[in-house]
């Protein structure tokens, strides 16, 4: 239902970080002015763009579109912590500069909100899409199912499938728990380490409906790093640290191990197994009968001695 300028509803601040992904951030732009749901405003933070970013943002013809210039950083949560900072909203929603949202997207979850009271954060199911926009398969996990209320055992576990686009939480919310871990030893998966922190605090809905799409591309940020496990395993790391659950901390630990021996296989298959054993040593501590340690010891173990009858 669209929305009407006279009885406005909560004002929404849009926060889209980019960095030299002008193609793809006009589509995102598009898709946020077709929202049926008016009342909001797009707080575009650029990372030092060097291509036609500044000049498109700039000759945007309304009141709701700010434009934040910073320094180039490299930092996706950096980008995203001021504009939220920027926000001046009830609520708060993220965007990145290659991805899409649905016309009713803002509509339909500020809808569950008010009709779930107590739901401080809503998100929606999702899917896939290469660089053309058409639909594509998801990469990993069983289908997508919506879990509401306190749901941070679900997402510890990776029942619940959540991605940082599909958010809208209350700006006071962010007050409470703080903003995206800027640490660059979980650049990428700064936005699991926030959203475990706010399940942690705060009940949520979700909408069992599509509202928005991921782009897979070759120049995505993701598929850019090798490191992502060793990301993943601080982010768990962190939070077993800090929840008092002793039932959340063995989660934690278990999936920190699982994706510190992950690490540890892809650096003996790509890097000669430079850092593997540490990392090895390091999940033996969290989950000392994870299976897959031992088969990943003996690779390491094997490895130079398969190196030398390969190249021998």
């Amino acid at each position: 239902m669209a929305q009407s300028m006279s009885e406005p509803g909560p004002l929404v601040s849009v926060v889209i970080p980019t960095f030299n992904r002008l193609q793809y951030l006009k589509e995102a732009v598009a898709s946020v002015f077709a929202q049926t749901y008016a009342h909001w405003e797009l707080i575009v933070v650029d990372d030092g763009s060097t291509d036609d970013t500044l000049s498109y943002v700039s000759m945007l013809d309304d009141p709701r579109v700010r434009l934040v210039c910073e320094t180039h950083s490299g930092n996706p949560a950096r980008m995203r912590n001021i504009g939220v900072a920027q926000a001046r909203g009830e609520y708060v929603a993220f965007l990145d500069s290659d991805d899409l949202w649905e016309p009713d997207k803002l509509g339909v979850q500020l809808e569950y909100l008010r009709a779930n009271s107590g739901c401080r954060w809503c998100y929606t199911q999702f899917t896939l899409m290469d660089e053309a926009g058409k639909e594509i398969p998801m990469r990993a996990g069983g289908p997508w199912r919506p879990y509401s209320g306190f749901i941070l055992r679900e997402l510890v576990t990776n029942k619940a499938a959540i991605t940082i686009i599909s958010v809208v939480a209350e700006r006071s919310l962010f007050d409470e728990i703080g903003v995206f871990d800027e640490d660059n030893g979980i650049v990428l998966r700064e936005d699991y380490d926030l959203l475990l922190r706010m399940a942690a605090r705060a009940k949520t809905v979700a909408v069992p409906q599509v509202l928005c799409r991921a782009r897979d591309h070759a120049g995505r940020s993701t598929s850019q790093r090798d490191d992502l496990y060793d990301c993943s395993a601080k982010v768990f790391l962190k939070f077993g640290r800090l929840t008092t659950d002793p039932e959340i901390r063995r989660l934690c630990h278990r999936r920190g191990a699982c994706h510190l021996v992950a690490a540890a296989d892809r650096r003996i298959v790509t890097r000669s197994g430079n850092g593997a054993f540490r990392r090895l040593i390091q999940a033996l501590r969290y989950y000392p009968l994870y299976g897959r340690w031992w088969i990943v010891l003996a690779k390491f173990l094997l490895f130079p001695v398969l190196r030398r009858w390969r190249f021998g």
